[in-house]
C-alpha cells in the first residue's frame, strides 16, 4: 500500500476552538486533517488505513474518549491513538494506556509534544502497515499451494522427514522432495527454520 506524502490525521474534540487550532498547526505541517465533533460522528466515518493517528479528546459529551477506543479495537482498527485531557489525571492516563493508546497529552497541548507525539505515531502506523503489507503478501504464497503441498508443508513445519512423509502419504520419497522444493519456491523461502517462521505467522504453529 503507498504511503501518501502528506499524512492523514483526524482530530475528534467536542470543543471547536481546539478541532480549528489543531487543524491550522497541523495543516502548516504538511499534515492533511479531517475533524469531528463527537465519537460518533467519528465512529460514523470511513477510516483511511493509513491516517497517522487520530487525536481523540478524553472527556466529551455522549461517547467518551475510551468508549471510542473501545469500538475501535472491536472493529479491528489499528490506528494509532493519542488521548487529548484538560483533566491531567493518572487513573485516566492508566486507563488510557492499557486501553492501547499511543499517548496522552495534557491540554493546552504545547505544539512541540504535540508534533512529536504524532510523529512517533506515524512511525508506528508505517510499521503496522509494513507489516500487515508482508503478512498479506505471505497469506498469497500460502494460498497458491496445492492440496498435496499443504499436506507436506503440514508435515515439514513439524518436523517430519521426507521418507516419513512419503510413507504416510503414499508417495516416493524424490517426489516429496519435489513438493518440498515447490513449497519452499512458492513460500519464498530457502530453508526449513524460515519455512517454520512463515506458519508461525500464519497462525498455523505457536
Amino acid at each position: 500500500m503507498p504511503i501518501a506524502s502528506n499524512p492523514l490525521v483526524y482530530v475528534v474534540d467536542d470543543d471547536t476552538l481546539i478541532r480549528s487550532t489543531l487543524e491550522s498547526i497541523l495543516k502548516v505541517r504538511n499534515y492533511r486533517v479531517s475533524t469531528f465533533g463527537s465519537g460518533i460522528q467519528f465512529l460514523q466515518a470511513k477510516f483511511e488505513d493509513d491516517a497517522s493517528c487520530i487525536l481523540l479528546d478524553m472527556t466529551m459529551p455522549g461517547l467518551s474518549g475510551l468508549d471510542v477506543l473501545k469500538t475501535l479495537k472491536e472493529r479491528g482498527c489499528a490506528i494509532p491513538v493519542i488521548f487529548l485531557t484538560a483533566h491531567t489525571d493518572i487513573v485516566l492516563s492508566v486507563l488510557a494506556m492499557k486501553a492501547g493508546a499511543e499517548d496522552f497529552l495534557s491540554k493546552p497541548i504545547q505544539t512541540e509534544q504535540l508534533l512529536s507525539s504524532i510523529e512517533k505515531a506515524h512511525e508506528h502506523c508505517l510499521g503496522n502497515l509494513q507489516s500487515r503489507a508482508l503478512l498479506d503478501d505471505l497469506r498469497c504464497s500460502y494460498a497458491a499451494l496445492s492440496d498435496t503441498e499443504l499436506q507436506v508443508f503440514n508435515r515439514v513445519i513439524r518436523g517430519r522427514l521426507n521418507k516419513q512423509i512419503a510413507y504416510e502419504l503414499g508417495y516416493a520419497e524424490r517426489t516429496i522432495k519435489a513438493y518440498r522444493s515447490s513449497i519452499m519456491e512458492k513460500m519464498k523461502v530457502n530453508n526449513l527454520a524460515n519455512l517454520v517462521l512463515c506458519s508461525i505467522q500464519l497462525g498455523l504453529l505457536e
